[in-house]
């Protein structure tokens, strides 16, 4: 048990499910970043940026930052140069799916932990390789209106039925797919002084 505030730098209902895994009691405070006007030179160094400012917003938002781990993390998809975002609509959700289709997707899955005792903060980014089986226009209609994943990067849930959409799936920590890679978390929490379990 840790007497810290854990705070995730966060809106998402998925990364939340997944660090309650770990701790009963998560603070979510979303970032006020707009993260379509971040750049960087990569899908890797995109995701380490992002991660890093929504936890440095949010630990700038804290009215009493003392004894807190604020967690930002951030997915960018990327297939054949081209960066896949959450589709937000029936039509591009199914669109999406149709240019992965066949092919394989990369997803880098970054985190930025920030101890703010110490102001000690180190970052990570998991990829993971998705392999979509070749799909047809049916398959992928039938998938969307079973299970919208409008707000999923990549547009899919690989926690439900988006798993019948693969070949394969390359990674170190399944759950960087959903959105946080715990393994990885566990390691620089460890570091930082808090023992799991």
């Amino acid at each position: 048990m840790t007497t810290h505030r854990i705070i995730l730098g966060s809106s998402s209902k998925y990364r939340k499910t997944l660090l309650e895994k770990l701790f009963s009691h998560v603070e979510c405070i979303a970032p006020e970043i707009d993260e379509r006007s971040i750049s960087a030179n990569s899908p890797k160094d995109l995701a380490l940026k992002l991660a890093s400012l929504k936890a440095h917003n949010v630990v700038a938002s804290l009215s009493s930052p003392i004894k807190s781990i604020v967690i930002g993390s951030d997915q960018v998809a990327y297939c054949d140069g081209v960066y896949l975002h959450k589709p937000g609509s029936f039509k591009k959700n199914c669109e999406q799916l149709a240019f992965c289709s066949g092919k394989e997707v990369s997803f880098f899955t970054a985190l930025s932990v920030v101890n703010t005792e110490t102001m000690q903060e180190e970052t990570t980014c998991d990829l993971t390789r998705v392999k979509f089986k070749p799909l047809t226009s049916a398959q992928i209609e039938s998938y969307v209106q079973k299970e919208p994943s409008y707000d999923c990067a990549g547009g899919f849930k690989v926690e439900g039925l988006g798993v019948t959409l693969f070949e394969a799936i390359e990674t170190k920590d399944p759950n960087a797919l959903i959105g946080l890679p715990l393994i990885e978390l566990c390691h620089i929490l460890k570091r930082f002084g808090i023992m799991l379990p």
